[in-house]
């Protein structure tokens, strides 16, 4: 009934559901988080670049230093990554954890194993595994163990990143909403979606043109939705410091090297936003 049925990721409608809900359920830590900041995407997005937790990161952003931090992930993996972001500020180095997420878990797929089974529309579980790497530029003990920091400078800096993170959580969120019917993006819903944002309504000549829904939205969300409880399950297993865990990364590994297209649960989809949005609390209440 609607193409977004060929990701396996529910019903159209019940993705629109659970966005607004996500959207409602971190409505007022947004506003929160974002209060010192004057109202306008311009300013809202010049301030998620985090260049005030510049602390512990290289001066450049380069593949060695990915290579050198995950070793034990990527090790006699053939990992592809995109061209690498400018080192514009820390979401840019959470932007390359989670291009290295995405392309180690297409590489650990066997590579005996047939093309339709390591791959899946929308690409649903590589995004996850970007997601969880991603989350770590946020994490407390992951600034403190990996960057060298001391544990107050560690604080103010994953602060910095969670709060970057809403907002690329909330920007999902408004994508899968926008999706629904990209040729025309009602200008109803542009509007309260830009003001619910950045504080203000968006230009109106950007209707239709940002932010992109891409073709595999509601991967993504799902993805993103699911990535925290994926995190969780390492941390319990592993600890806290599960990423220095050789242990975990061949779990992570085994995980990976399983068919792509993974059964989904759509009654988990309302559970997982609410959970998420508590890690958002946590992170930032």
């Amino acid at each position: 009934e609607h193409a977004w049925e060929l990701y396996d990721v529910g019903r159209a409608a019940s993705l629109r559901a659970a966005a607004r809900r996500l959207l409602d359920a971190t409505e007022d830590l947004a506003r929160a988080v974002w209060k010192g900041v004057p109202g306008g995407a311009a300013a809202v997005l010049h301030g998620a670049v985090g260049r005030e937790a510049g602390e512990g990161w290289p001066a450049h952003l380069v593949k060695r230093w990915l290579e050198e931090g995950f070793g034990a992930a990527v090790a006699g993996l053939r990992v592809e990554l995109p061209p690498l972001p400018v080192a514009l500020g820390a979401a840019s180095f959470m932007r390359a954890l989670d291009d290295l997420g995405f392309a180690t878990r297409v590489a650990a797929a066997p590579r005996a194993m047939p093309f339709a089974l390591a791959r899946e529309p929308g690409a649903r579980a590589a995004h996850r595994l970007g997601f969880v790497f991603a989350g770590l530029a946020a994490d407390v003990e992951w600034q403190v163990r990996a960057l060298g920091l001391g544990r107050r400078s560690a604080l103010r800096q994953a602060r910095v990143l969670a709060r970057t993170a809403l907002l690329d959580a909330r920007l999902h969120a408004a994508r899968l909403l926008l999706a629904c019917d990209p040729s025309s993006a009602p200008r109803d819903l542009f509007d309260e979606l830009g003001e619910r944002l950045f504080g203000l309504p968006l230009d109106a000549r950007l209707r239709g043109a940002w932010p992109a829904a891409r073709d595999d939205e509601p991967a993504r969300f799902v993805a993103l939705v699911e990535a925290r409880p994926f995190t969780d399950a390492l941390r319990d297993r592993f600890d806290v410091d599960w990423f220095r865990n050789p242990r975990a990364w061949a779990h992570v590994r085994a995980v990976s090297a399983v068919p792509a297209a993974e059964p989904h649960d759509p009654k988990a989809l309302d559970p997982g936003v609410d959970r998420l949005a508590r890690a958002f609390e946590g992170a930032l209440g």
